[in-house]
């Protein structure tokens, strides 16, 4: 999916004033496991589980990558990441999510207008993320009500 542009944007109007969502400058090696565990077990992330920490601190250290952090107080609900290219002007969308208890309370729709508008506000001119089969039914709905278009759509193959 994508987002062609500040232009297509839809933002979600609502407000959260209990919740924050913070870039995070110095993520921890256990917060990041612990998002992504959290927010990714449902959605079937298995995949950050098993890196070692060697590898999830040079992603930690790349300057392309931001990671922001939801929080209701200190209590965690969600996360999400923004890859930004060089010079070519856009952002990707590489994850995104909540804790399960935060789901279905219209939390994803404010943190993906916090989102978009983070990228917007580093450059990005156009914004692009993947979703999948196994992600949670209200994702594709709340990308299509932001904006984002699909641009297209691949079978993944079940690997036995």
């Amino acid at each position: 999916m994508e987002l062609p542009g500040p232009e297509a944007f839809k933002p979600f109007n609502g407000e959260f004033p209990d919740v924050t969502i913070r870039h995070e400058t110095d993520m921890s090696i256990s917060l990041y496991r612990e998002l992504h565990r959290r927010v990714g077990e449902p959605c079937g992330w298995f995949e950050w589980w098993n890196w070692p920490d060697d590898k999830i601190a040079v992603e930690l250290a790349d300057p392309s990558w931001r990671f922001y952090v939801a929080r209701r107080g200190d209590a965690l609900v969600g996360f999400y990441e923004l890859f930004r290219y060089g010079e070519n002007a856009e952002a990707e969308l590489e994850k995104f999510g909540l804790i399960p208890e935060e789901i279905g309370r219209g939390l994803g729709k404010y943190m993906l207008t916090h989102a978009v508008r983070e990228a917007f506000a580093l450059g990005a001119r156009r914004i692009i993320l993947s979703t999948y089969d196994h992600d949670h039914p209200h994702a594709i709905p709340n990308y299509l009500a932001r904006g984002f278009v699909v641009v297209r759509t691949e079978e993944d193959e079940v690997k036995s």
